[in-house]
Order: structure tokens, then sequence, then C-alpha cells
């Protein structure tokens, strides 16, 4: 149980809350490794990033969900990152936001999978991508 505020100026802005995680919904992020690869040409240096999400329904009856992501963004102009696969999400390119509607039925697994790719200078070293 938490507590909040609402400014009630505010009526007509949209109100997102949370309510907690529900138990009968799974969902486990990973990055796959076997789809990494890294490719030399000249002084630039790309990786590619495939990450999957597993959704599983554990309820009686079917759900529709939003799922969010993101992919990360560069302020360096040496540094080019590209959406590569995003299994039909909504793309917002400002924020690199990655936006999927799920309907799920009772005991159903969906499975999303998006990729992109970072180029960027050979003897620069990347991390937390």
């Amino acid at each position: 149980m938490g507590q909040t505020q609402i400014d009630p100026k505010l009526i007509a802005e949209e109100l997102i809350l949370s309510l907690g995680s529900d138990n009968n919904i799974n969902v486990k992020r990973h990055r796959l490794e076997t789809d990494a690869n890294v490719s030399f040409w000249g002084s630039t240096k790309t990786q590619v990033f495939t990450y999957e999400i597993l959704i599983k329904n554990n309820k009686s009856q079917s759900i529709e969900m939003d799922v969010l992501d993101q992919i990360p963004l560069s302020d360096s102009e040496e540094i080019e990152i590209e959406l590569v696969k995003s299994d039909k999400a909504e793309y917002t390119a400002d924020f690199g936001k990655l936006l999927w509607n799920v309907e799920l039925k009772p005991n159903e697994i969906k499975k999303i999978r998006f990729s992109y790719s970072v180029k960027h200078p050979s003897e620069k070293d990347l991390t937390g991508l």
C-alpha cells in the first residue's frame, strides 16, 4: 500500500498508476548471446545485440497488455545506434522507445525479439549495452 498526492488542477491530464506486479503474468527479458555479432570495417566496429522477452499468461482468462522497452540512445556523433528488428513494435526514435500491444490467451506464452546495432570507432570500448 502506498500514498500519493493528486493535483486537482490537472484533472484533464493523463494519470498513470502502477498497481504492482501480477503474480499470474510472468515476464522475463534476456540477451541472446548467440545472436550477438561483431564486425570490423576499417576503423569502425559494429555490434548487433538481440534481446528476447518471454511473457506467460497464467490466468484463466485472456489478457491484453502493453510491453515497453527501449534501445540505447547516443549523444555522440561517433556512435550510431540503429534499430534492426522490432517484432512490429511501435517505435519512438527520439526516446528509443519500443511498445508492443500483446494479447494472450490463458496459459499462452509469447516471445518478443528486438535487435539493434551499435557502430563506433574500434578503439573505443562501450559498456552497458
